[in-house]
């Protein structure tokens, strides 16, 4: 996987993120919007920037994105790399 992502620039995780932590986190982001998801109407703003409000770990929120970064050493926070893979 290391060396793909050296070669290609990205690598392919299927269901890397669990589709219940995108499904939950898409629905607070139309409520914290207030928007409409099935009314394009209500899609006021066309760029919104949107402060915290809610932080998972990433190891929790997409744990088999996770594991391949920390198996693989992809890890972007390399000099993060040993606390972020624990």
């Amino acid at each position: 996987m290391r060396e793909r992502f050296l070669t290609h620039g990205y690598v392919k995780i299927p269901s890397a993120i669990p589709s219940e932590n995108v499904t939950r986190f898409t629905q607070l982001m139309w409520t914290r919007l207030n928007w409409d998801r099935e009314d394009k109407n209500s899609w006021v703003d066309e760029t919104v920037h949107m402060p915290r409000h809610r932080e998972v770990a990433t190891k929790e929120f997409m744990p088999l994105a996770h594991a391949a970064a920390c198996e693989s050493r992809l890890s972007i926070f390399q000099e993060h790399e040993l606390m972020w893979c624990r």
